[in-house]
């Protein structure tokens, strides 16, 4: 297993360096990815058909999705992910909203009025 050592390295601390090019996130059961290089960072949530993209220099908010005007970095960064994806098992289970849908229901507990107006 490959690691980074941060610690060890003060050029992150002191924001001279980044430790990796890119850094990449799966969650969802594998349905919610997202790719961070740079000032960019490509977000796909689970339900939405297409990625979108973010300026994190010009809006570090994510308020305006960049995908249409520049499908190029979409391609790349999608590219990126699938290469990085496909190195790694199935995920072995579902994303932690799907895991709540299947607790076992909470028995209803008798309400209690206080007599006292």
């Amino acid at each position: 297993m490959r690691g980074f050592e941060l610690l060890g390295n003060q050029g992150v601390w002191q924001n001279k360096t980044a430790p990796h090019a890119r850094l990449f996130w799966r969650t969802g059961g594998g349905t919610a990815w997202a790719v961070r290089e740079g000032r960019y960072k490509l977000l796909k949530n689970t339900g939405e058909k297409q990625p979108q993209l973010y300026d994190l220099d010009a809006d570090l908010g994510e308020q305006r999705d960049r995908a249409a005007e520049q499908p190029d970095v979409v391609q790349r960064l999608t590219a990126s992910f699938e290469a990085w994806n496909a190195q790694l098992i199935p995920p072995r289970w579902e994303g932690p909203k799907s895991a709540r849908k299947k607790q076992m229901p909470r028995k209803k507990e008798p309400r209690h009025v206080d007599p006292t107006p």
